[in-house]
């Protein structure tokens, strides 16, 4: 029993490497990208460019003024609300189209398109605002559905 110990310690020994003998001649690595990506974006997507606003005095032109639009046409009667939901998320029917809180609505005025903000939804009523005006769209109806509540009557 002592001879084969000592014949597999003599032979383990003999075909023992050094450690010089066991380097990896190929090593795989995955370096990082100097930039990374924000994982919670989309694939794609590029940070706008922020625009720096002109100073006056440094020779730059300056942009043509906006043309101001009148707000003539902003008032209740120029929109026609027609339905409110306010079950969820609170919805309301403008001029034939559903819109939510805090969405634009499209005007055309004097041959240009404006957006109207729809600042809030209220029962019986929206409130608009635009260029710092701010107005209540009433809820126009003819007659309320009857309720379903009440009980039919009967011949």
């Amino acid at each position: 029993m002592k001879r084969i110990l000592f014949c597999l310690l003599l032979a383990g020994t003999l075909h023992a490497q050094t450690a010089e003998e066991l380097q990896i001649e190929k090593r795989s690595s995955f370096p990082y990208p100097t930039v990374s990506r924000n994982p919670f974006l989309p694939v794609g997507w590029v940070k706008p460019e922020e625009r720096k606003p002109e100073t006056q005095g440094t020779g730059s032109k300056a942009a043509p003024a906006a043309p101001t639009i009148s707000t003539a046409f902003f008032r209740p009667e120029a929109f026609a609300l027609t339905s409110i939901s306010m079950s969820g998320t609170r919805a309301a029917v403008i001029n034939g189209k559903i819109y939510n809180e805090g969405e634009l609505l499209s005007v055309n005025v004097q041959n240009q398109t404006v957006a109207v903000l729809v600042a809030a939804i209220r029962d019986g009523k929206v409130i608009l605002r635009f260029n710092g005006k701010v107005i209540d769209v009433p809820l126009r109806g003819g007659t309320p559905p009857p309720h379903a509540s009440k009980p039919a009557a009967r011949p």
